[in-house]
């Protein structure tokens, strides 16, 4: 299956880091969160990296606005702290991953591995790889 990645962080450097850790896929990216609706609509990628706070739309209000979308695209958080109530929000609200920041290239490997694994071998049973990724794992 050919996936596509979409990377919401307003950041530019982590950006061009996570497009360049994946240049084997098709990545697009987004400098806010009304950006990365936008482009979900219009991209339907398969993964999402989503930072936490971002300008005009958070990755939680994100979350919130597309957790009815059919079909909805793997959420991976990116966050720069490690805030458990954030982090258990974003997975009600549908997230596969929370990873904090600062996050290395194994880290973020392994989230999007995973995750494609999952969706492509997952049925309708409506189960989620839910985790929180840190640097201590």
């Amino acid at each position: 299956m050919n996936h596509k990645i979409l990377i919401a962080d307003d950041d530019e450097n982590t950006r061009k880091i996570i497009t360049r850790i994946f240049s084997d896929y098709t990545v697009i990216s987004a400098c806010d969160g009304q950006e990365a609706v936008a482009l979900i609509a219009a991209e339907a990628p398969s993964i999402v990296f989503l930072d936490i706070q971002m300008p005009l739309m958070g990755g939680l209000e994100v979350l919130r606005a597309l957790r009815r979308m059919e079909p909805a695209p793997l959420f991976i958080m990116l966050t720069g702290s490690v805030d458990l109530e954030i982090a258990l929000s974003a997975l009600q609200l549908g997230a596969a991953s929370y990873i904090t920041k600062p996050f290395d290239h194994d880290m973020l490997m392994q989230a999007v591995v995973s995750t494609f694994a999952h969706m492509d071998g997952r049925k309708d049973s409506g189960d989620k790889p839910w985790r929180l990724i840190s640097p201590d794992d």
